[in-house]
Order: structure tokens, then C-alpha cells, then sequence
């Protein structure tokens, strides 16, 4: 029997109609103002006529652009001023200004592939020059920038449901005329259960696969997955595109012909370059492993993969100088070979470490930290590190997420382990879906982000209230007392600093126990391993010449951490905690940093902060069937709603902290 045939979109199966739904429907579903059409095409034309757009009304569009939006302009009678595309896909201000005259109306702006461009600065753009934003997000279910749905940044967003098996486009953001009664719910009912197999994170693993499979053969800017990307192919760059496509139909596959949508002539050498020469490949949700090995085999025929090895070694020190390298670039402190054994140290008793270095023909890629946990019956593998950290996982890039998920699941099987338990994962790098587990867990992780307007920039872009707050409460305060803010830097003693970071943060709990006070024997081991290595950022705010106020974080490969606080409740009316963050913060963008990270928690301050949400998330692997079979039912149980869920958690909690 002749192997199924693989398309660029994926078929609907049958068991979505049984699915348990998201407990959110995906966007654009439950937003007030979205409508459903037959395709993106209709939605658009819609969408242009209901904003009043009509015959000989300019909308400048990129050369490269695929079919429905093409077709839906001409149906509207509307004349399209093409330009070019940056490196990045991105239009270029310059050209886009020569271009602007007294009949253009829009800018659309094309997510390619899936690939986020800056839609908030163009919306600035377009507000600047009294133009409107159609945000053409045809090809990005599911993408998102900065944690916000593409489509709905714009004045219009036109989405497609091709990528979900489901033949219809979305019109969000204008009242375009209403469907037909009933229109639209067999869609809604189906999205809410696709969503909940959480299909970009698949998507998103499927292009990670091909991508470090094809090396080499990717161009730019489709070479790296950036945050919140839900792609819709891998283009493959080739030097005949016919034969690519000739060669892939032989083996099933139907590749995306990337020309079609590009405009004829002679201009535009950079959107010319990205599509003439590229042929799209299938990564969507429905694909199988063998079908990514039919995949590869087709596009890169000849070439075998250099072979993964794994070297299980049980001692730390060892291995510290490839650790402290592997180590800095993922740009995680809690993956350093000084968090590490600090941790075993102080956890470790009694157990069995298992460190392997993943190598990719002699070429090390990462490094596995994993100890031998038992529970009952059941053996479990766990990184060194949880309890304390706040992001885990395997030591090394987040580009070589592929061979080092192989690894892990290789190495249930290498240490005759019952059950991969890979705990607080980057949810933004994919390990739940490369790894193929079952997720029990997910959690925040809020961020701050720095571009090239450091402090102020960021400060502009967030809200008046926002800013009037940051600078009101600082001012107050120094106008009222005597403030000083102080990092330590050497010249203090550290333990007494840490005696009243540990003070502050038992008076601002009232004595109610917490994780910190109980890892204090821990931290008061790090602390100063950190400052020894310069990562310490320990901040006491001082008020009247007392304290008020401590903040505990770190600095490491150019990312700050926010980890820890106490305060004084009796100067809580100046929010002396806020102030000492907004205070930090300032301080690290002032310092070059372009990222501060608040951590595990999504706690309401560390929102109004944050400027995105990557997340993190808990998965299970199962080797054994006991184990397999258990993780569905522990999953579902841990994730069902109210006091059963709430109990499940908390013993699940207890029950992994031992």
C-alpha cells in the first residue's frame, strides 16, 4: 500500500469531533467583532467595502502576496502600488513613502508564512499619514507578537482556517455584513477542540524537526523560529523549484510552489529572491514522525544525518568547563554548572545523578542533567535543579532543540526509567510537543523587553497610568523622606544583607512560611557563588536610613532575573516594593540589558511590567505502559476544575517537592 499523501494542510480527523474543547475558543473565535466567510479572500473584500474603500482607492501591497488577496483588490476595484520586501519581510519606510500619494488609503501588511512582522509600528505608521492597516494574517493561525493575536492589531484582519483542515477565512475588527444564520458554529465547535492538541506547538516542533534535519538549506529570515511564530511551511531554498516539486509529488508530498503570488516584472529583487527560489514544505499538526522522515528523505536524498551519542557520566566537576560553555547559550542561570551543584549539595543525598553529554558526530550539542528519582513502584527521571530554579531543561542552544529531545527520549530507554518528568520547560521552545509528552503543568513567566529606547522607550510604549505610577510613587517618596537605593557590590557584608532580604521577606509574609524561607540554606549558598562569578544583583532600598525594601535577582548572559522581595508593610502606603522593582528594572536597561525576567508566577505586578508571557510547562513521558497508561487520567485530573483539580495539583505538588 502506497504511503498516505502528505499536503500542505492538514486533513480534520475524525477524533476532533470527541475532544475535550480548549477552556478558551482560539482567536479569532469569541472576539465580538469577527465574521466567517467561505475563504480569506471573501473576507477581505468584504472587510474593504465595508470600510468604505472603493474604485480607484490605492492599497499598498507587497510583491509577494498570495492569490485571495490579490483577487479580492481587483474584485474591490482597488488599484495595488506594490513595493519590495527587507530581509525580513518587512516593507521599507523609504520605499513605502515614495510610494504614498493622495489616493492611497491602506497599507496590508502580510504575516509571510507565518512570520510576525512589527504590526503595532506600522499601525503607528499608518495613524501618522491617515492611512488604514489591513493586517492580512491568512497564513498565521494561531501566530501571536508579544503575547497579542495576529489579525488584530490592525483597523482589519483577515485570517485563514486552511491550516486547521477547515476551508474558510475570518474578517476581525470591522462589522462586515453578518453570515447566514447558524454560520459559523461548526467551525467554532471544531477550533475549540483542535486548540486544546495545542496545534502551533506542533507545528512549531514539526519545523524545528525539518529545519535542523535541512541545515543549510533554509533561507533567511526562515532560518530560526522566533517567539509566538506559527508557521505555515518550511521553504526549502533550491536551484530548480520544478524538479524540487516534481521530486517531492513522486513521494506524495505536496510542496507550496512559493511563486505564485509574486508580482511579474522585473522589480523587486528582494521579494523575487525569497519566493522564486524556495518550495514550501508541510509541517503541519497532523504529521507523524515517519511522515517528517518521508519529508527529509525526499528533500535531501543522499545525505545522511550525522549520528547523535550519548556519554553518561555521574560526576559534576568534570564536566564544568563544556557545562559553563553549553550554559551560556541558552542564557539560563538556573542551567549553570553553579546552580547545579549548589542544588545537589543541598538535594541531592542519597541519589543518583545521571549527566550526558549529547554529541552530534564529535560536536557536543548539549548536555542532559538528570538524577534518578523514585516514587513507589515507579522510576522517574528529573532535572537537577527543580524546586528552586524557575526554568529547566537541557543545557545548551534552544536552536538544537531537536537532537537534544531525541536524547531525552533515548535516554528513558538508555537508564531504564519509567517516566520522563521534565519540569518548568521554556513553553516558547516547544520541548512538550518535540518531546511528544503529556503536558501536566503550565505556569507564567513575564518578561520585560528592551529595544533601542531603553528605559523611556519602554516606559512610552506602556500606558499613562502605567507611567504616571512609576514616576509618582519614586517622587513621593523622595520628596518625603530620606531615600537611598543600594546594589550590592563587594564593599558590604554580604550575609548581613542577606539576613535582611530574608527579614523584609518574612515581614511582608507576616511570618507565614513560604518556598524561600524554606530554600534559605540554599540561597545562602549561591549568593555568594554568584557574586563570586559577578551575577548577583541584591538591591536594598533604604528609607530614613533604614531599610524598607530588598529585591534578590541576578545577571547572567546579558538577561536579568527578578527572583525574590521583601518589604516593610508599614510603608506599604508608598509601595516601596514597586518602587524598588521599577527601580531595578530601570537599572538593567540603563546597563544595556535587553531582557528582565520576573520569573514563575503571574502575580498582578509582575503583569503590569511585563511586556510578554512566554511561559513555561511541565511534561511527562512514559516508558512503561503503567506509566503510559497513567498519564492521561493524571493530566485530565490535575487539569479539571475546581476543588477535584485544586487537590490533584497540590498533592501533585507535594508528592514532587519530596
Amino acid at each position: 500500500m502506497p504511503p498516505r499523501r502528505l499536503g500542505v494542510t492538514p486533513p480534520l480527523p475524525v477524533r476532533s469531533y470527541l475532544r475535550r474543547p480548549a477552556p478558551v475558543p482560539p482567536f479569532p473565535f469569541g472576539e465580538p467583532g469577527h465574521r466567517l466567510f467561505p475563504d480569506p479572500g471573501e473576507a477581505l473584500l468584504q472587510g474593504v467595502r465595508a470600510l468604505g474603500l472603493g474604485s480607484g482607492d490605492e492599497v499598498l501591497v507587497p510583491a509577494w502576496h498570495h492569490g485571495p488577496v490579490a483577487a479580492a483588490l481587483t474584485r474591490a476595484s482597488l488599484v495595488a502600488r506594490p513595493h519590495d520586501l527587507g530581509p525580513r519581510l518587512q516593507p521599507d519606510p523609504d520605499e513605502l513613502e515614495a510610494l504614498v500619494g493622495p489616493r492611497v488609503r491602506v497599507l496590508v501588511l502580510v504575516h509571510h508564512l507565518g512570520f510576525a512582522q512589527d504590526a503595532p509600528a506600522w499601525l503607528a505608521w499608518c495613524r501618522a499619514r491617515g492611512l488604514l492597516l489591513v493586517e492580512d494574517a491568512s497564513q498565521a493561525w494561531l501566530g501571536t507578537l508579544a503575547d497579542r493575536p495576529l489579525g488584530s492589531f490592525g483597523d482589519l484582519g483577515v485570517l485563514s482556517l486552511q491550516a486547521a483542515g477547515l476551508p474558510a477565512g475570518v474578517l476581525v475588527g470591522n462589522p462586515a455584513p453578518d453570515p447566514p444564520p447558524g454560520g459559523g458554529r461548526r467551525e467554532a465547535f471544531l477550533l475549540a477542540r483542535l486548540a486544546a492538541g495545542d496545534p502551533r506547538a506542533r507545528r512549531r516542533a514539526n519545523y524545528r524537526t525539518l529545519l535542523a534535519a535541512l541545515a543549510g538549506q533554509v533561507p533567511e529570515p526562515f532560518d530560526r523560529l522566533e517567539e509566538g511564530t506559527s508557521p505555515l511551511v518550511l521553504p526549502l531554498a533550491c536551484d530548480d523549484a520544478d524538479a524540487m516539486l516534481a521530486r517531492l509529488s513522486r513521494h506524495r508530498i505536496g510542496g507550496l510552489d512559493l511563486r505564485t503570488g509574486l508580482r511579474p516584472g522585473s522589480g523587486f529583487p528582494n521579494a523575487r529572491r525569497l519566493a522564486a527560489g524556495a518550495v514550501g514544505l508541510p509541517v503541519h499538526q497532523a504529521l507523524r514522525g515517519q511522515d517528517l522522515e518521508r519529508i527529509v528523505a525526499a528533500a535531501r536524498p543522499g545525505r545522511p544525518a550525522a549520528e547523535l551519542t550519548l556519554d553518561v557520566g555521574g560526576e559534576l566537576e568534570p564536566l564544568r568547563a563544556l557545562w559553563t560553555k553549553l550554559a551560556e547559550r541558552g542564557r539560563n542561570l538556573f542551567g549553570t554548572w553553579e546552580w547545579a551543584s549548589t542544588w545537589w549539595r543541598h538535594f541531592g543525598q542519597g541519589r543518583r545523578l545521571h549527566l550526558i553529554v549529547v554529541r552530534r558526530g564529535t560536536e557536543p550539542v548539549g548536555l542532559l542533567p538528570l538524577y534518578r528519582w523514585q516514587r513507589g513502584p515507579v522510576t522517574a527521571l528529573r532535572f537537577v535543579g527543580h524546586g528552586p530554579a524557575d526554568e529547566l531543561g537541557p543545557i545548551g542552544d534552544p536552536d538544537d532543540g531537536v537532537p537534544l529531545a531525541r536524547a531525552l527520549r533515548r535516554s528513558l530507554h538508555r537508564l531504564d526509567a519509567d517516566l520522563l518528568l521534565a519540569e518548568q520547560l521554556p513553553r516558547g521552545q516547544d520541548w512538550g510537543a518535540l518531546l511528544g509528552g503529556r503536558r501536566l503543568a503550565e505556569e507564567a513567566s513575564p518578561l520585560v523587553r528592551f529595544d533601542a529606547g531603553g528605559w523611556e522607550g519602554y516606559l512610552r510604549a506602556r500606558s499613562a497610568n502605567f507611567r504616571e505610577q512609576v514616576r509618582r510613587r519614586a517622587r513621593k517618596l523622595a520628596r518625603e523622606h530620606r531615600v537611598t537605593y543600594r546594589l550590592w557590590d563587594g564593599s558590604q557584608d554580604l550575609n548581613r544583607d542577606l539576613d535582611l532580604l530574608f527579614q523584609l521577606h518574612d515581614a511582608r509574609w507576616s511570618g507565614t512560611p513560604t518556598h524561600f524561607r524554606d530554600d534559605a540554606a540554599f540561597h545562602r549558598a549561591f549568593a555568594p557563588v554568584a557574586a563570586e562569578q559577578g551575577w548577583l544583583r541584591l538591591w536594598l532600598l533604604e528609607v530614613d536610613g533604614a531599610p524598607a525594601a530588598a529585591l534578590y535577582g541576578f545577571r547572567y548572559a546579558g538577561v536579568e532575573s527578578y527572583y525574590q522581595a521583601g518589604r516593610d508593610p508599614a510603608l506599604d502606603d508608598y509601595r516601596v516594593g514597586f518602587v524598588l522593582l521599577a527601580h531595578a528594572i530601570q537599572e538593567a536597561a540603563n546597563d544595556g540589558i535587553g531582557e528582565y525576567r520576573l520569573l514563575r508566577g503571574a502575580e498582578d505586578y509582575k503583569l503590569r511590567f511585563a511586556v510578554a508571557d512566554p511561559g513555561l510547562e511541565t511534561v511527562a513521558v512514559g516508558r512503561s505502559p503503567v506509566a503510559r497508561a497513567a498519564l492521561p487520567g493524571l493530566a485530565a485530573l490535575r487539569a479539571a476544575p475546581g476543588p477535584l483539580g485544586t487537590a490533584a495539583r497540590r498533592a501533585g505538588a507535594g508528592v514532587l517537592q519530596r
